[in-house]
Formats: C-alpha cells, structure tokens, sequence
C-alpha cells in the first residue's frame, strides 16, 4: 500500500499524507481510469478498512474517523454502565443504548471498509446517537 500510495502521489503530483507504519499490512486495489485523486485514492484503499480524508488539495489516509467514532461510543457506553450501576438508568433503556452504541461501533468500520470511507451522512448519524445517549445522561447527574 505504501509504494501504491507513493506511486498515486507522484502520478498526480498531489501530496498523500500517510502513516507507513499504519499502511504496510495492506495492499492496494488496482486504479484504473481517468479518475480525479481522490476518487483514485478511494479506489486503491476501498476494502482495506483504510479512510480516504480530502481537504481542497491535502489528501491523507488513515483510519481517523473510525478510531473519532469508535472511542466516543466506548466512552458512552462506559458512562451508560455506571448510570446502570447507580440505579439512575432503567437496565432495560441502558441496555438498548448500550446496543445501538455498539452498533455505531461496528458499522463504522464495516462502512469505511467497504467505501474507502466514512460519510457525512454516515458521521451526522452517529453524532445523532450521540448527542441522544449525552442528553439521557445530563439528565440524570
């Protein structure tokens, strides 16, 4: 992957930003076609579990929004456990916060897997559930 991402750098004359040491246990996916960078760069990681991140002309690859999105969930959830253990939250509501959060977890990864990134439509969601669960909890302190 790294030599791929190198390769795409160089072809396009636009700097990919990357961690070697995230990328080396993966390998790319043939880019074929005339394809703007960042289409190209998704074509190459799509499958990998990789993030394609755009900024006007920055490119990077990493795995920033699934590790943003995953941690805030697990945070969460840890916070939804102790208002369970402190008898503020009903077991039956904690648990299926508990649920969906966990269900943010694993969609998050599967979506970035399997598009070569995470949408905004996809982060609005999961900022939605979130914002939920925080409200829940501010009302119990």
């Amino acid at each position: 992957m790294a030599q791929a991402l190198t390769d795409l750098s160089r072809q396009t004359g636009c700097l990919v930003q990357y961690d070697p040491q995230l990328v080396q246990s993966y390998r790319g996916r043939a880019v074929e076609g005339r394809l703007t960078t960042a289409d190209a760069l998704v074509q190459l990681v799509k499958g990998t579990g990789l993030e394609v991140h755009t900024d006007k002309d920055k490119f990077s690859v990493n795995q920033a929004d699934q590790h943003a999105i995953g941690d805030k969930a697990a945070t969460l959830q840890a916070q939804l456990g102790q208002a369970m253990q402190t008898k503020k939250l009903p077991q039956n509501k904690t648990t299926a916060l508990h649920i969906e959060l966990g269900a943010v977890r694993t969609s998050v990864v599967e979506f970035a897997k399997k598009q070569g990134f995470v949408s905004a439509a996809e982060k609005a969601s999961y900022q939605r559930t979130f914002t939920k669960v925080e409200q829940l909890l501010a009302s119990v302190k």
